[in-house]
């Protein structure tokens, strides 16, 4: 279903319905949203749990980040967090 969602996303459609063309759009990323959320729930549970461990994850994550931009790296965290997770 989700890459049916993402090739409706990608097919750019122009129905002439606003209806139509809004869903094919953003579909993905309400379904994304759908299938992501027991997981950013359990991430918040947590955080909650663990904030001094989330502030240091955070912090290395955006110096990271930062160390990739500067060194021209398109890709960025963005990248490698979608490559880890659909490695899992």
């Amino acid at each position: 279903m989700w890459l049916v969602a993402a090739a409706l996303q990608v097919a750019a459609i122009d129905s002439g319905h606003t209806v139509i063309d809004e869903f094919a759009s953003r579909f993905v990323f309400f379904y994304t949203g759908y299938l992501m959320a027991p997981r950013v729930f359990a991430l918040a549970e947590a955080v909650q749990g663990a904030p001094e461990t989330a502030i240091i994850g955070l912090s290395a994550c955006c110096l990271i980040n930062g160390i990739l931009v500067a060194s021209g790296s398109v890709r960025g965290v963005v990248g490698i967090m979608s490559s880890i997770i659909s490695e899992n």
